[in-house]
């Protein structure tokens, strides 16, 4: 599969049954349907960690939109890092956001993430 956002190619895996723990897996993983790039997931499970330690919060139980804590991560973390009454800076919120993206194409490269 070729990325033409970033003109690289990404070797897509075919799911085997979800893995991992919930409060840490994708979406991707969770639905279990479709072929999926395991770089993004490695992204989107660091993402989890980093939101765990710079909120001093669990993320969520299970990474679907019934999940009231995955719908905010997900839809609305600004409000729900305020709501929490947790400062964070403009940067780590970005590298949040980018990093927890449930579309994986439009999630942060490893790279990415290492850059930013």
């Amino acid at each position: 599969v070729t990325d033409a956002r970033h003109g690289t190619h990404r070797r897509m895996i075919l799911p085997q049954g979800a893995c991992g723990k919930l409060p840490y897996m994708s979406p991707e993983i969770y639905r279990n349907r479709d072929a999926f790039d395991g770089n993004a997931i490695d992204v989107w499970t660091a993402g989890t960690i980093l939101f765990c330690m710079v909120t001093g919060n669990r993320s969520y139980e299970r990474p679907h939109s019934s999940d009231p804590q995955f719908y905010w991560m997900a839809n609305g973390i600004e409000r729900l890092i305020a709501d929490w009454g947790v400062t964070i800076t403009p940067e780590c919120l970005h590298l949040l956001k980018n990093m927890l993206q449930i579309d994986p194409r439009l999630r942060f490269t490893t790279k990415e993430v290492l850059d930013h």
